[in-house]
């Protein structure tokens, strides 16, 4: 699973923490029911248009610390409005189960993305026969996230 639209999300941070909260929550619980893998953030982009909060639930990954997601957007051949978002404001907000944490995506470079879709391929039938990359003529971006403290200036 890669998104779940829950977006329009505004006002005061702590409606967002709540409102990611409750999205957190939910997406899990239904993920368990169908028994996938409950690896889901919840990420907060400021939208590329309005200006306004866009909160969504993401599938992630993981290489040693590093976060990563994939903006498949199931094969479409758009873009995730998320992703269209991190390209302008690319200051986002993660929270996994209820830690919140201000990061800074990055899109991966060629080298960087063909090294993690080859770790995607072993941890996930849906990247490891293409099947999402199959379906569109746009490269799949891999977005990877950074901490805000961790990045050099």
């Amino acid at each position: 699973m890669e998104t779940v639209a829950v977006s329009g999300c505004s006002g005061a941070n702590s409606m967002v923490k709540w409102s990611a909260t409750l999205i957190h929550r939910w997406v899990r619980r239904h993920i368990q029911i169908r028994g996938k893998s409950s690896r889901i953030l919840v990420l907060t982009t400021i939208g590329y248009d309005s200006g306004e909060p866009q909160t969504d639930a993401v599938g992630y990954f993981e290489e040693d610390s590093a976060l990563f997601v994939v903006a498949s957007n199931y094969g479409s051949d758009r873009h995730s409005t998320w992703y269209l978002n991190l390209r302008v404001h690319p200051r986002v907000n993660v929270q996994i189960e209820e830690v919140q944490q201000e990061m800074v995506a990055v899109t991966a470079t060629p080298s960087e993305r063909e090294r993690l879709w080859a770790l995607l391929a072993a941890d996930d039938r849906r990247y490891g026969h293409y099947q999402y990359q199959r379906n569109t003529a746009r490269q799949i971006p891999i977005v990877l996230l950074h901490l805000v403290s961790s990045q050099l200036t």
